[in-house]
């Protein structure tokens, strides 16, 4: 990449475009629903389902699963409140993020 179009991806961010900041705000309600049906659909064990969810919710959805994303892609032991495998976390994760890029586009 060159300068040019690191400039065309920061002008896009919500920050400098008040129009993508306000279409996404109308449409965070559902995907934060989309990400608490695909966990709870995902992860069988209810307990487990909650913790997860309450990380997401402490460090948010984009935080926690870069995290997530991160310790998978570099074999990390990934010590969570909520004690799930990792494989586990990260194709939860990997399934929110479709559904998010779905919902958002």
């Amino acid at each position: 990449m060159n300068g040019w179009s690191y400039d065309f991806l920061l002008a896009l961010d919500d920050t400098n475009c008040p129009t993508r900041a306000q279409a996404r705000k109308a449409v965070q309600p559902q995907v934060d629903t989309a990400v608490k049906t695909i966990v709870t659909t995902q992860i069988t064990d209810k307990s487990a389902a909650a913790a997860m969810q309450v990380n997401l919710d402490k460090y948010g959805f984009s935080t926690y699963c870069s995290y997530v994303n991160w310790a998978y892609t570099e074999s990390i032991d990934l010590k969570t409140d909520s004690n799930l495998p990792l494989d586990l976390q990260w194709t939860t994760c990997q399934a929110a993020m479709k559904s998010v890029s779905q919902t958002y586009a």
